[in-house]
C-alpha cells in the first residue's frame, strides 16, 4: 500500500515537472519567435564572404536579425562551439576513441 501511494506521487511529480518544462520550452520559442533581435544579436554573428573574408557590416541587431531571416537557406553557416562539443563527443563514443 505504501509502495503504491509512493508511486502515484513521483507519477504526479514526474507529469507536473514535465508539463512545467513544457511551458518554459515554449516561452522560449515565442520569446525567439517575437523578439529575434535579442537572440540574434551583432556581437554573435559575423558576415563572411565566398573566401572566408569577414565583411564589416554596420548593421543594428534588428537590422541583422531581419537579414538573417530574408537570407537563402545556403547563404547561412551556423556554427556552434556547443554543437562541436556535442558532436565531437558523439563520434567519441561513435568510434570509441578520441579524435585528439
Amino acid at each position: 500500500m505504501k509502495n503504491k501511494t509512493i508511486r502515484k506521487l513521483n507519477k504526479k511529480i514526474q507529469n507536473e515537472f514535465s508539463g512545467i518544462l513544457g511551458v518554459i520550452a515554449l516561452v522560449i520559442v515565442l520569446w525567439l519567435v517575437i523578439y529575434p533581435e535579442f537572440s540574434i544579436t551583432a556581437d554573435c554573428c559575423r558576415v563572411v564572404d565566398e573566401n572566408g573574408q569577414v565583411l564589416e557590416y554596420d548593421l543594428t541587431d534588428r537590422e541583422l536579425a531581419i537579414a538573417v531571416m530574408e537570407a537563402e537557406d545556403d547563404e547561412i553557416v551556423i556554427k556552434s562551439r556547443i554543437w562541436e562539443l556535442i558532436s565531437q563527443w558523439g563520434e567519441e563514443n561513435d568510434n570509441g576513441e578520441s579524435k585528439d
